[in-house]
């Protein structure tokens, strides 16, 4: 390859001539949490997700983006059927069963978005993505990176559960760094406890 500069990965060769940012990915997250960025410019991201394909089956909206983000928990909580479901969260506050993504009323003004309570999202009955990752970062909480003993037990059932799934372990990567855009605290295990019980957990 004739280069100016060594190539640590395939695509620093496309760079030599293309601009780099040009191929980036677009992130709507990013977009509607800016403070540089017109209101009407965030209102196409609100569409990115909100659009046509979110209002027929709001799991589109996240796996069009997130293709490579599985966790030990999803098959067992996207999988699961409408009346299990309806037995865990019946009488609770906190969880809304709507029948589209339109149904979430997205906002952009923050003043708008602070005032709104936590709320654990279902469709049409059924467990989605936005259940438990809320994608507005204005009001959206965070979940603390896993302590080193913490997040060797958190593995080994990780692992666990991939290998009762049938799937490879070495597949996926296990993260224990934290990650934002939870629609509830996840210390003390407070967002598993809106619908499950604490026994249930043990």
């Amino acid at each position: 390859m004739r280069a100016t500069k060594p190539l640590v990965y395939r695509t620093d060769f496309c760079f030599e001539c293309h601009v780099k940012k040009c191929y980036a990915k677009f992130n709507p997250h990013e977009t509607i949490a800016s403070d540089k960025i017109s209101e009407k410019e965030k209102l196409k991201a609100c569409a990115y997700c909100h659009g046509v394909g979110a209002k027929e089956d709001a799991y589109l909206a996240c796996i069009g983006c997130h293709t490579k983000t599985p966790h030990a928990g999803a098959i067992e909580h996207l999988k699961a059927k409408v009346n299990e479901v309806e037995k865990v969260t019946k009488g609770k506050k906190e969880v809304v069963n709507i029948s589209s993504m339109e149904k979430v009323k997205p906002k952009l003004k923050l003043e708008e978005l602070k005032k709104r309570k936590p709320k654990i999202y279902l469709v049409k009955g059924r467990i989605e993505c936005i259940t438990c990752h809320n994608p507005h970062p204005q009001i959206a909480m965070k979940a603390e990176p896993l302590l080193e003993k913490v997040a060797i037990v958190a593995k080994n059932d990780f692992e666990f559960k991939l290998k009762k799934l049938n799937q490879d372990a070495r597949r996926f990567k296990f993260n224990d760094k934290g990650v934002s855009l939870m629609s509830e605290d996840l210390r003390n295990g407070k967002l598993c406890r809106v619908c499950h019980p604490i026994k249930s957990l043990r």
